[in-house]
Order: structure tokens, then C-alpha cells, then sequence
């Protein structure tokens, strides 16, 4: 039987609620000249002279999306125009109300002082905004159909260059710059992206959890599209492709922070025009929560998901799924797998052993022992990445699905988090699942918990 809180409005228009927001005064790049911008980085783009594509391989230490967009059309104007503009030393503003007195050619070196002096979240709204006239300058030239997936690549990649950078104080400086380099969108997600964006459909984005690869939403994909969505199944950062890559390099799990993954979804998120369903299981459901806190979700599923500060319960078989990593601390910054025995254990207690051994085969990877750790000192580290803004009222509706015989996330853990998101203005149900173990997503009886969580999706966001 599902539990819910009050019902909260309809939720706000999905543009209204877009995080780019509304552009800060000053900064309306048709205004004044502005114009003359876009046309430039437009013709750049038609052309090929502007390679977007090189984004993706600059370093997030050189964090201004924007400013690489223009330093890549303006290398070959450089050693001629530079010299006026640093001379004057103008800001952001007043560089670009001094734009319509300049000729057109100095136009491109705007970058030297385009970011200065605004905040970054008014880097990012900016950066948007300029990307959303030069879709219409294409548009308006009828080459809009041609550049449209670079353009995409250039929301994508400039939100994450541009992205907030999220720490726990006990981090180390190596540790933080680990973590940031480790922050890489791939091809196929910017792929998904584009395509998501194509199709004018409502996107939902899968969110898989330890010990698993994005493979393991594969038939939920399917289900979602054949009802009208797009799908959307992004990996880790470093996720490997296959279960037999994941064999052959198990290292590129290690080190992954909880901070540093919610942060690479929130990047492929930004890269929507709609904003996403978020469906996420254990410590993606747990993903799943931290970015609906960070309303970047219209509705949100998180099942069987991992605790995080403020969820007290900790079941005896919770310890045990979670003992094959925290009985080392050196693994915390390693990736470990688990044995057929400890698969069969944590994740296919509640199915026949012929099963249990096929997911095993199929599905099991190793997994980064960082989040684990985390999860474990959360409510004595109150700078933990472990954590979700229950009280935001923009969080929008929330069910939490439970697996009845649960060893990893037991439903006393699932029902403390219910109670923390409760008292949220938003939807909050909770419905748990007989007979169902943590394989539930993925086992012979992932189609009945699909359906659960498809049926309250469309609750909210219509295909």
C-alpha cells in the first residue's frame, strides 16, 4: 500500500522552471551591437573555423565556456586587435557597450574581459543566452539544421565547464583535483542529449547504482519509449561500455565521489531543453534525490535508494552488503568487485540460484569504494557530499519504492528516508514491493516495478 503526503500545485511551466533563469540586466547580447557578436560566433560556427567539439578535451581549471567559444574564433584575429581592448581595460559590461563604437573586427576579443565581474551563475545564464541567439541567427540564415549538434554540444559542455564545484572540506587538494579531471561527458551522452532535445519529447534519465553499469536500464529504456518518452541512461564518469571492459579495466571505477557524480548528471541535465523524470536505484536513487534537491527534476523515482545524512537505521544486513569494501580503508580509493557469493547475498537473495548466477554474469561490475565510505561517516561529517535538500520546496513529487527483502537497502532504511522528505511540500509517496530483493530492477520482476514507477511519472509529465 503507497503512502503519500499532501499533493502539492501543478508544477510550474517546464521553461519557467529551465536553470538557466532569466538573463541579468546588462547582458542582452542583442542590444546595443550585440548583434554583431553573434553573427560573428554564427558564421563561425556554419563554417566550421569554430570547432565546439574542442571543448570537451579543455580542463574545467579554465572554467569559462564561453570565453573558450570566443578564444577559439578569435586565435587568428589575436596578435592584430588584441593591443586596444586590453588597453582599455573594460569589464564584461562596459566592453560590450563600447562594442557599436569599435569596428566589427575587435569584436572577437571580447573574451579577455567578456566573464569579469559577474558571478558564475551569471556566467552561466549568459552563456545560455548567447547560444539561444545564435540558434536564432541560424535559424534566420535557414543553417540551423546543420549546426544544431555542435550548438548542443556547446550547451552540453559549456554548462559543465561552468558548473558549481562541490567538496567536502575534509578533501585534499589532490583528491579535489582528481575529482574535477575525472568529470568527462562522452560522446554517447551528448548523443542522447541531442537527441532528446530533437525529438521535442518529455526526457526521463536512468541513474544506475554500485556494482552496475547503465546496461542495466536497458529494458526500461524500452519500455519508456514504446509509452512516449525518450530515454535517456548516462553513465558514471569513466563508465566502461560493457561488463567485459569493466573486467579488463576495472581501475577506471576507482575514486569517484558522490559529489563528483551528482555533478556530472546535473551537467548532462543542464544540456535539456525540458527539464527530466529522474528514476534511480540504490545509490542512484540516492543520486536521484540529491539532484531533485537541486530541482533539476520534474518527478523523481528512487528505489531501494542508499541513505544519506540524516537516515539513522542501519540493518546488520546492511553492514555485511556493504563489508566486501569498508572492512579495508584502502578502499576508498579503489574499485572493488564483488564475489558470486557476496552478488548473491546483496543484490539476488530473492531469486532462484540459476538466476542469481545469470545476473552475476551478466550485470556485475566493481565499483568505487568512495561512496560507501561517504555513506558510512555521513551523520558524523556534516561537510559530507552525503546529503539532500529535503526542504526545497521546488523539489517536485517524489516516490521512494522499497524491496521487501531488501538485504542492502532494507525498507527500514527506505521508510527513514520517507520520513525525512515527508514534511516537503511536494508529492511524497512510498510504496514497497513483496518478494522483491535489491536485484529488483533487473531481476525476472523488473517489469512490475517499471510499471510503478511509469505509472506515477506519468502522474505528473505527460509523454
Amino acid at each position: 500500500m503507497a503512502k503519500t503526503n499532501a499533493a502539492r500545485p501543478a508544477v510550474r511551466d517546464l521553461k519557467q522552471q529551465r536553470q538557466w533563469g532569466p538573463r541579468p540586466r546588462g547582458t542582452r547580447v542583442r542590444a546595443h551591437g550585440h548583434a554583431a557578436v553573434v553573427a560573428l560566433l554564427a558564421r563561425g560556427l556554419a563554417s566550421g573555423l569554430l570547432d565546439l567539439a574542442l571543448l570537451t578535451r579543455v580542463g574545467r581549471a579554465h572554467a569559462e565556456g564561453l570565453r573558450l567559444i570566443v578564444a577559439a574564433w578569435n586565435q587568428a584575429y589575436r596578435a592584430r586587435f588584441e593591443g586596444p581592448l586590453l588597453a582599455a581595460g573594460r569589464d564584461q559590461r562596459t566592453a560590450m557597450e563600447l562594442a557599436p563604437q569599435q569596428s566589427v573586427e575587435y569584436l572577437p576579443l571580447m573574451d579577455h574581459a567578456l566573464l569579469a565581474g559577474l558571478r558564475r551563475q551569471q556566467e552561466l545564464v549568459w552563456t545560455e543566452g548567447l547560444v539561444e541567439h545564435i540558434e536564432d541567427e541560424l535559424e534566420a540564415a535557414g543553417m540551423l539544421g546543420a549546426a544544431r549538434s555542435r550548438l548542443d554540444s556547446a550547451r552540453i559542455v559549456g554548462h559543465w565547464l561552468l558548473a558549481p564545484r562541490r567538496r567536502e572540506d575534509s578533501m585534499t587538494t589532490a583528491e579535489s583535483s582528481a575529482s574535477t579531471n575525472a568529470k568527462t561527458i562522452t560522446e554517447h551522452e551528448l548523443e542522447q542529449c541531442q537527441r532528446a532535445n530533437q525529438t521535442g519529447r518529455q526526457p526521463v534519465v536512468f541513474i544506475h547504482g554500485l556494482w552496475l553499469l547503465p546496461s542495466s536500464w536497458d529494458r526500461w529504456a524500452k519500455v519508456f519509449e514504446d509509452n512516449g518518452y525518450v530515454a535517456l541512461t548516462p553513465g558514471w564518469p569513466n563508465d566502461p561500455e560493457t561488463v567485459e571492459e569493466a573486467a579488463e579495466h576495472p581501475e577506471v571505477f576507482a575514486g569517484k565521489s558522490i559529489g563528483q557524480i551528482a555533478d556530472h548528471f546535473e551537467t548532462i541535465i543542464g544540456g535539456l531543453d525540458k527539464k527530466p523524470a529522474i528514476i534511480g536505484h540504490s545509490t542512484g536513487g540516492l543520486l536521484t534525490q540529491i539532484l531533485a534537491g537541486r530541482v533539476l527534476a520534474a518527478v523523481s523515482v528512487a528505489i531501494d535508494p542508499a541513505p544519506f545524512r540524516g537516515v539513522l537505521p542501519l540493518p546488520i544486513s546492511t553492514l555485511k552488503s556493504a563489508f566486501p569494501v569498508l572492512h579495508n580503508p584502502a578502499n576508498r580509493e579503489r574499485a572493488v568487485p564483488l564475489t558470486y557469493d557476496q552478488f548473491r547475498y546483496s543484490f539476488a537473495n530473492a531469486v532462484s540460484e540459476d538466476e542469481a548466477k545469470q545476473l552475476y554474469d551478466t550485470y556485475a561490475v566493481p565499483t568505487p569504494g568512495k561512496p560507501l565510505f561517504q555513506a558510512a561517516a555521513a551523520n558524523l561529517n556534516p561537510w559530507t557530499e552525503d546529503k539532500v535538500d529535503t526542504k526545497n520546496p521546488d523539489r517536485g513529487p517524489l516516490l521512494l519504492l522499497s524491496g521487501e527483502l531488501d538485504h542492502t537497502v532494507p525498507p527500514a532504511i527506505v521508510n527513514a528516508s520517507y520520513h525525512q522528505q515527508q514534511d516537503n511540500p511536494g508529492v511524497t509517496e512510498i510504496e514497497k514491493i513483496p518478494g522483491r530483493g535489491h536485484a529488483l530492477i533487473i531481476d525476472n520482476g523488473w517489469r512490475q516495478v517499471a510499471d510503478t514507477a511509469l505509472a506515477f511519472v506519468r502522474r505528473f509529465v505527460k509523454s
